[in-house]
């Protein structure tokens, strides 16, 4: 395991913990009201309860670490990415549920249809596309901003050779 990531595992494991509660806890309380909201109410916000945590997570990390380089980043875009699946997967059998789609279905328009994350190409892309973007913004910012507050080693600085 590389040095960086030993030394911020513990607040890596805390940070990570707190908002995967935290996704948790929001996406139960948007399924449990899903007899108030419409399909496309409902859509977003199980796209985007997942993407501020992914924002939020990588920031707090970023921001408290002393050191940070290639394999933070790789450690936090690979749980956002993996996290981001699991959500997809879970809220995807949701939006099979019989249900769950007759509360969303009373509330939307007639010709409006559910169609499930995992049945729908574009929308299983964009929702990757988001949990690879998502860590790499809270990344850099918590990174950006963590070195304005105390200060930040890089571990990615390569020695450059003289050109003669």
């Amino acid at each position: 395991m590389d040095k960086d990531i030993r030394d911020n595992l513990p607040t890596i494991i805390v940070i990570w913990l707190i908002g995967i509660a935290t996704c948790a806890f929001g996406l139960v309380l948007v399924r449990n009201n899903a007899a108030s909201l419409d399909v496309g109410a409902f859509s977003w916000a199980v796209f985007l309860i997942p993407c501020v945590v992914m924002i939020l997570a990588p920031f707090a990390i970023t921001l408290v670490a002393q050191s940070i380089g290639k394999q933070l980043y790789l450690s936090m875009l690979g749980i956002s990415v993996v996290l981001g699946i699991i959500v997809m997967v879970i809220t995807s059998g949701w939006m099979s549920d019989p249900d769950i789609a007759a509360k969303l279905m009373a509330n939307s328009d007639p010709s409006i249809t559910i169609i499930p994350i995992l049945q729908a190409p574009i929308t299983m892309l964009r929702d990757v596309a988001a949990f690879i973007v998502c860590p790499t913004i809270g990344c850099i910012a918590g990174a950006w901003v963590g070195s304005r507050l105390h200060p930040v080693v890089s571990t990615n600085k390569k020695k450059r050779k003289k050109r003669r």
